[in-house]
């Protein structure tokens, strides 16, 4: 197998992160056989990985959905994971650094006075559903692109998105930040819903239900909703790329509102972002042989399978 062409880099992604929490595991767990447990499973899931065969841009079977499809599953697990690992040993945070830069960079903290000096209640609901409509913009996209099989363009959009995503989950591992309601509520300190309204109220009914504590710098609400922006532009069109770049600015803006998230935690996740779009970017380039990427979504797939075709030859 050559790994420069063949292997899928999310493969890759995957595989590397997989290596980093066993070795997470050999420190975290509570007692010694489930740590090592943890980091054989780890190391099982990475050599797995890096042995699985590549998938054609041609071709449809239960193998292909279920090797294009696992990239998402083993999101959902890891965000899980982080609240487990968080859960044994309770992190120190570091929100008063981050309230710190906050403060400094902005002047004032904006989670909890844009509320205060705008507080109307159809602003609150507008956004407080933007902070829900998240679901729908992360997965929105790459189920298009699943249903009018537009493989390459699948593959490029799951790597752009799970390599944005587990960039943030090292963060929070590294560097544990709870964010304004998790640390209220943490405390003890029983916040009142922004606005009182169905859709806020949706929002704290959904934080208790599966959040996972220490992830909120950087935002991977707002480093999710960039990346799908910036992946629209090349997996569909630069048109449906500025329709979702409007869309992802208000999910950014309702993390903010909603006090799930400081400004900072919302700035710092635009940015990391765009700075793994610009590296996952450049390790495409690099493995195609080429300087830039064609813009465009079946240009992009036509590039992929003349990658096949040479391949075959």
């Amino acid at each position: 197998m050559d790994l420069k062409r063949d292997k899928p880099l999310v493969d890759l992604v995957f595989a590397a992160y997989s290596v980093v929490l066993a070795g997470v595991w050999m420190f975290a767990a509570e007692t010694a056989h489930v740590g090592r447990a943890m980091v054989a499973l780890h190391l099982f899931a990475a050599g797995l990985l890096v042995q699985l065969p590549a998938t054609g841009v041609r071709g449809a079977s239960p193998w292909t959905a279920l090797r294009r499809g696992y990239p998402y599953v083993a999101w959902v697990l890891a965000w899980s994971e982080l609240g487990w690992l968080h859960r044994l040993h309770v992190p120190v945070g570091h929100d008063a650094g981050v309230l710190v830069v906050d403060q400094a960079l902005f002047g004032v903290h904006w989670h909890q006075r844009w509320a205060e000096i705008m507080p109307w209640s159809g602003l609150g609901e507008i956004l407080h559903l933007s902070y829900l409509s998240y679901y729908l913009l992360i997965l929105g996209p790459p189920a298009a692109l699943a249903l009018a099989r537009r493989r390459a363009d699948l593959d490029r959009f799951t790597l752009g998105l799970m390599a944005t995503y587990l960039v943030c989950f090292l963060v929070y591992l590294a560097l544990p930040v709870y964010g304004p309601r998790a640390l209220a509520v943490g405390r003890g300190v029983v916040e009142p819903v922004v606005d009182g309204g169905v859709m806020a109220g949706l929002v704290e009914a959904l934080r208790r239900a599966g959040d996972s504590p220490g992830t909120a710098f950087p935002s991977s609400h707002c480093a999710g909703v960039t990346a799908v922006a910036l992946l629209a532009r090349r997996c569909f069109s630069p048109a449906t790329g500025r329709w979702l770049a409007v869309w992802a600015a208000l999910v950014v803006a309702s993390t903010v509102y909603t006090r799930n998230h400081y400004a900072l935690d919302a700035v710092a996740g635009v940015l990391t972002a765009g700075l793994v779009h610009r590296v996952v970017v450049f390790a495409e380039c690099r493995r195609a042989g080429v300087d830039r990427l064609p813009a465009g979504g079946r240009r992009l797939a036509d590039t992929e399978r003349s990658w096949s075709l040479r391949r075959s030859w």
